[in-house]
């Protein structure tokens, strides 16, 4: 589903979007739009330019074989194609990975890509082994769900760059409160 800074599916507006962001199916939508008092689709609406949020919606065992082709042709091409013309799409993460993909089959403005993996094999040895060994622990359980769970997520995350985790909270804190 498109969202728009109002917060109402974007077929629903009076000018369609021209901007889409897609975020990772990992993450929840306001993962690219968090606060309403500090809103980047409604600065953007403030500035003459109208966006949509891709919704991915809540991801259930039912989905277990909706992979990134499956995100990018069958959800993200038919929303794009309802808008009727060629928008700036934004991917987030592995939002980047589907928003190129999308852009593959259909005329689009540009395509920017934020946190978009890319380059896997960058990783050192090390870290690659301990996030199969992660993953080894934790793919029975996975498995039996159906999916994998954000914690598990964000586990591998941290196992690749765990220097990196703590370091994002250090300055986090560190940060004045405004």
């Amino acid at each position: 589903m498109l969202r728009s800074a109002a917060g109402e599916t974007a077929q629903g507006d009076a000018a369609p979007p021209q901007i889409v962001f897609v975020p990772s199916p990992i993450n929840a939508p306001h993962v690219l739009d968090m606060d309403a008092d500090c809103s980047l689709m409604g600065w953007l609406g403030g500035h003459g330019l109208s966006s949509a949020l891709v919704d991915w919606g809540t991801t259930t065992p039912e989905h277990r074989d909706h992979d990134l082709d499956h995100l990018a042709t069958r959800l993200l091409l038919p929303m794009l194609q309802k808008i009727g013309r060629p928008v700036h799409l934004v991917g987030y993460c592995l939002g980047g990975m589907i928003a190129m993909a999308a852009a593959c089959h259909i005329e689009v403005r540009s395509l920017t890509m934020i946190a978009t993996p890319w380059h896997f094999s960058g990783y050192p040895a090390r870290r690659r082994a301990e996030l199969t060994a992660m993953w080894q622990h934790h793919r029975p359980a996975c498995e039996a769900m159906g999916l994998v769970p954000m914690e598990v997520m964000q586990h591998g995350f941290w196992t690749l760059s765990p220097a990196k985790l703590i370091e994002k909270y250090l300055k986090f804190g560190a940060m004045p409160e405004d």
